[in-house]
């Protein structure tokens, strides 16, 4: 099956247009400033050198799943929109739950590192579940996280938690 051809720029246009529709000119005015002294970095986030200590305000990731996400596929259109190529932008790909945590840690280390004082942290990842026919494929046991361990997690970085929330919880059948 061959799709039909479309100009991608006009979809873009569309999508952005959607996306900034409550969005008043003193924002734009703001993002479109902001936008100039943007640093865009394609390197592991345990490594980050070209970011000024307590220099960020805000940091939202969703940190990866174990090696069950091929990010380098899901991520070309954002890449190629960038001018860079998806398969020279680093990933962290980890197979088991030990790995996740020591690269996970690292990650959130330097993650303190970058974050201002009174800087915000929001980390989203799968809470703990007992779905364990979701994971088996994977080869891991990897239930999720219980709020006790994301909050030892950011401890351990040196970060102050303030709030840690289950925000949704997948509905059983």
């Amino acid at each position: 099956q061959t799709p039909s051809r479309r100009v991608v720029t006009n979809l873009i246009q569309r999508e952005s247009g959607a996306l900034l529709g409550g969005v008043g000119e003193a924002e734009r005015a703001a993002l479109a400033a902001s936008s100039r002294c943007s640093l865009l970095i394609t390197a592991p986030a345990a490594d980050t050198p070209a970011i000024e200590d307590a220099s960020v305000a805000l940091v939202v990731t969703s940190p990866p799943f174990l090696d069950v996400v091929d990010y380098a596929r899901d991520n070309w259109l954002r890449c190629w929109l960038c001018g860079i190529s998806a398969d020279e932008v680093p990933v962290t790909v980890v197979h088991d739950l030990s790995a996740w945590i020591e690269a996970m840690t690292d990650v959130f280390l330097e993650l303190a590192r970058v974050l201002r004082p009174g800087g915000k942290l929001l980390a989203v990842t799968l809470h703990e579940h007992q779905h364990e026919k979701a994971v088996e494929p994977y080869n891991h046991v990897n239930l999720g996280f219980s709020r006790q361990q994301l909050q030892k997690f950011c401890k351990q970085a040196g970060l102050e938690v303030q709030d840690c929330t289950v925000t949704a919880v997948e509905k059983r059948a």
